[in-house]
């Protein structure tokens, strides 16, 4: 048996017009790595690596994670610094997401296991009850 991790980055529109749906009619789940600053912040994205796509609105996350999808910190800003993570924490807050056990979605890879608490962050994430994921590490 093999498992397979769904996991969508940035929470962006079309997660939740086009995968979310499918999700829930095959009864799955996912896990969502939300840059909460695209969200309460879109114009500061104007060049966001996503290209043209919307931001879900704080409601579609909700309901996401009220229907078993998995809400994972991703950065406000997309920098993945230590106050970046913080701000995220916050906003999600802010929002209405539950951040109990959240983990965080390491943006570019760029903590691994040589550097994973060099400003904090592998503490501040591990002391919340949970988890951090590098793309870099789940690759390969």
């Amino acid at each position: 048996m093999k498992n397979i991790v769904l996991s969508f980055d940035d929470a962006r529109e079309d997660f939740y017009t086009r995968a979310y749906p499918l999700l829930k009619e095959k009864n799955l789940t996912a896990t969502l790595n939300v840059t909460s600053g695209f969200i309460l912040y879109p114009e500061k994205f104007s060049c966001f690596p996503s290209g043209e796509n919307k931001p879900m609105t704080s409601d579609n996350i909700l309901e996401c994670q009220k229907n078993g999808i998995e809400i994972a910190l991703h950065g406000s800003m997309h920098l993945n610094t230590k106050q970046d993570v913080l701000s995220n924490i916050d906003e999600l807050k802010s929002m209405g997401v539950n951040v109990d056990n959240i983990g965080f979605a390491s943006p570019c890879s760029h903590i691994t296991f040589e550097n994973k608490n060099a400003d904090g962050i592998w503490d501040l994430i591990i002391k919340m009850g949970g988890y951090i994921r590098s793309g870099r590490q789940l690759r390969r």
